[in-house]
């Protein structure tokens, strides 16, 4: 079968640099990335590593945003995640665009919180002290749910990775993203298996198979690759396979004496994208899994990362088709440690199309399973899936909105087309 990415592999942008995807942000008048201003009453520290949803169509506020921050009791640390709902501003001295809370911010309360196994916190004993929340990564699933994974003190490990719907922790959040008729499966933390765990485990992700009544998969690792199945009771099988090399050879072999290191960092979660505009019909063939992942470079103490896009397969085993270059977001400075968080689908804040109508633009063959299976599994309506289902899978011409922390001390986001994100791939041997 002819490669999916065979019709991207080559750079529409004549004065594309070979190494680099160079973004500009398609939200702000000068293409510069645009800074994420947070605000909590009595707040000490810093706020860092945003996650962003868009609210849909006709809504107050345009964006819902969730940050990392932390308290301090004594010689500790408490780590935390706060929300408030953005809207667009300008700086008042320079005029550069902003996003920021339209009222002041609120701490997530997760309520009960527990400490590590004994014995389990081998590395870093203090860490099996009650560490709070960490990491935090917001998507919307294939179902439409807004889900968060997160890391906390685990279980079974020292520091594990853990899932929740987000409108079981926010007031109001159900209503206002317009999702009462979409379950909600996740109504308490739940803690994510893996088979062998690592005594810290961070940044995992989802991946749904869109022809398997989109089964949900949590992806470990690249290097070795690592994935299985979310399920909910005792059995677990892990799927591993040595990853391509194409994304091996980022890999830098750096000999001990310069003191530098280099290694595979996993960023975002997934999205769907059909590797055409709409309204080209999105089968098995044109449609792809994409997700931001990190070379996480160090040099003694100085910490930061190139960022990629690696293109899968939308099917399990979610095999590895290609990567991009080096992203570069316009605005950033590259002495500065940029850390890609999260990525979502922006169709109601910048529409480029009517919605998807099976009447007027025919059957989708990715979806079918989807529409038969799933709906009847979730007691859903199959429209109502479909039009969820939405949040997750887009178009080239559809606008994503990518989220990053920057220097764990401020943040920013980027708006570009799915086009632009995924130009001069390279595809895998």
């Amino acid at each position: 079968m002819k490669n999916p990415l065979s019709k991207l592999a080559y750079c529409s942008n004549p004065d594309m640099h070979p190494k680099s995807n160079f973004l500009l942000n398609r939200a702000t008048p000068d293409g510069s990335m645009a800074r994420v201003r947070f605000e909590l009453k009595n707040a000490k520290f810093p706020f860092y590593n945003p996650n962003i949803l868009p609210y849909p169509a006709g809504s107050e506020y345009p964006y819902f945003g969730l940050v990392r921050t932390k308290s301090k009791s004594k010689s500790m640390y408490h780590h935390e995640l706060a929300y408030c709902d953005l809207k667009w501003a300008e700086t008042a001295v320079i005029g550069h665009t902003v996003l920021e809370c339209a009222e002041p911010g609120m701490q997530l309360d997760f309520g009960e919180e527990w400490t590590s196994p004994d014995g389990s916190c081998v590395k870093h004993s203090f860490l099996a002290l009650a560490q709070g929340q960490t990491d935090p990564r917001l998507f919307f699933s294939a179902l439409g749910e807004p889900l968060m994974i997160f890391g906390t003190n685990g279980h079974h490990n020292c520091l594990g990775q853990f899932i929740v719907d987000l409108r079981v922790l926010v007031p109001g959040f159900d209503k206002k993203m317009h999702l009462s008729k979409v379950p909600i499966r996740y109504p308490r933390l739940t803690e994510i298996p893996r088979v062998d765990l690592e005594e810290l485990e961070k940044n995992w992700f989802l991946m749904y198979d869109p022809l398997d009544s989109n089964k949900e998969y949590v992806h470990y690792d690249y290097l070795n690759r690592d994935f299985s199945p979310l399920i909910n009771d005792s059995s677990l099988t892990t799927s591993r396979s040595s990853s391509r090399s194409i994304v091996d050879n980022l890999l830098v072999d750096y000999s001990e004496s310069t003191k530098s290191a280099n290694d595979i960092h996993q960023a975002t979660n997934s999205l769907l994208v059909t590797l055409c505009d709409f309204p080209c019909i999105p089968t098995i063939h044109n449609t792809v899994l994409i997700e931001i992942v990190h070379l996480k470079l160090m040099h003694s103490l100085t910490l930061y990362y190139r960022r990629y896009v690696v293109v899968m397969n939308a099917t399990a085993p979610f095999e590895i088709l290609g990567r991009t270059e080096n992203l570069m977001y316009a605005g950033t400075s590259l002495t500065e440690m940029v850390y890609t968080v999260s990525m979502v689908w922006d169709k109601d804040n910048f529409a480029g199309h009517e919605p998807w109508n099976e009447k007027i633009h025919g059957g989708q063959e990715i979806w079918f399973a989807l529409k038969t299976n799933r709906a009847a599994t979730n007691s859903m309506s199959a429209d109502s899936l479909m039009d969820s289902s939405n949040l997750y899978h887009g178009w080239l011409n559809d606008m994503v909105l990518i989220n990053f922390g920057i220097k764990d001390s401020d943040s920013g986001c980027i708006h570009v087309r799915a086009r632009e994100l995924l130009d001069c791939i390279r595809l895998a041997d």
